[in-house]
């Protein structure tokens, strides 16, 4: 799977800071994590167990991977002590022809490690290249297991089963909005939701669950989000507390975005497999187990086709909800008409008066 992350680091410790940040986690005892660049460009990120029962299996599949990205550069991250865990990496890295960087990481510090040979000095690990940080993505959460909480349905009791709802006035006058409003409507609410300190409003996530029900609005808000960071992350907050039964549009779009958005499609899962049966979800779900290429649904999401699909429902809406202009005055004079009945009493004519003759 590849993206365009930006420059390639420049150093090994550039390398070590940049890839919590793209994952979303530090890698460490649960998983560790990869990245590959090429042609100067970091190309893949990824994450991966440390521990695989069948290691051929996984070693043919990586080095399958890393030709087909046609990778210059691979560097893989663990914790202490894992050198023959990162092993697995370098195996498929030099099967693949791929140079191969085995990093060791411990708080604040790295090493350099070689299986065979004696690990390198720990050195500072500096902080993420500037476009890393100003790409917004969201502070690591410390441990994998942290970063999976982040994605499921927040616990607790009645959190989602009693989660606020629309009443049935406040759906029919959504339903009476055009598509361009009800998709404006639905981006401004999520970007009040993305400007929240704390909590997140119920009835906002509601509003915009609501509006993501209409298939039109829920593919252009799709598009307006993807090359977002911080408006895919609110999406991923809204999933976590909306109703159980109202969120299906809202979960199973989350799973779209993250999923064109994230190297990890195992979270992409856990969220489409929140929504139920709705049909976008399956379609994900779908593509995740045939390892489509991330990229692949990127391009789907990102297709302008979904705001020329909004212009035309809006035009048919306006269509077949407005009278035309001719009809609307015909109507308008008919209400004019005089009322039918007897003839009002009419004044006689005028008296001319004498007439004069010469």
């Amino acid at each position: 799977m590849t993206f365009d992350f930006g420059p390639a680091p420049r150093t090994r410790g550039e390398a070590v800071a940049t890839q919590p940040r793209i994952l979303g986690f530090y890698p460490g005892p649960e998983r560790c994590g990869w990245l590959a660049t090429r042609g100067g460009r970091v190309v893949a990120v990824g994450t991966a167990m440390l521990d695989y029962v069948d290691r051929p299996a996984f070693v043919d599949r990586f080095t399958s991977e890393l030709r087909d990205t046609d990778v210059d550069v691979l560097v893989v991250t663990g914790p202490p002590d894992t050198v023959d865990q990162l092993a697995t990496f370098a195996e498929a890295a030099v099967a693949a022809g791929t140079a191969v960087d085995l990093v060791e990481v411990h708080g604040a510090e790295h090493r350099r490690v070689r299986p065979g040979h004696d690990p390198g000095p720990w050195r500072a690990t500096p902080p993420p290249p500037l476009h890393i940080l100003a790409a917004g993505y969201p502070e690591p959460a410390l441990t994998w297991t942290a970063l999976t909480e982040r994605y499921e349905l927040a616990t607790g009791p009645g959190v989602v089963e009693d989660a606020p709802r629309l009443t049935h006035t406040q759906k029919a006058t959504l339903d009476r909005l055009t598509p361009r409003t009800r998709h404006n409507l639905a981006l401004r609410t999520l970007d009040i939701l993305g400007a929240t300190r704390g909590p997140l409003d119920g009835i906002e996530v509601a509003r915009l669950a609501y509006l993501l029900t209409d298939p039109i609005v829920r593919s252009s808000l799709a598009h307006e989000c993807v090359q977002d960071r911080g408006r895919v992350d609110t999406m991923v907050q809204a999933h976590r507390v909306a109703h159980i039964e109202d969120g299906a549009a809202l979960r199973s779009a989350t799973a779209a975005l993250v999923y064109a958005t994230s190297p990890t499609p195992t979270l992409a899962d856990w969220i489409a497999e929140a929504s139920g049966n709705e049909e976008l979800s399956e379609q994900v779900r779908q593509l995740i187990q045939h390892a489509t290429p991330s990229t692949q649904v990127r391009a789907i999401v990102q297709d302008p086709a979904a705001m020329a699909s909004l212009a035309a429902a809006d035009d048919a809406w306006i269509g077949a909800t407005l009278t035309p202009l001719p009809d609307r005055v015909r109507d308008l004079a008919a209400q004019l008409d005089p009322p039918r009945g007897p003839e009002p009493p009419r004044l006689p004519p005028p008296n001319p008066g004498p007439t004069i003759t010469p």
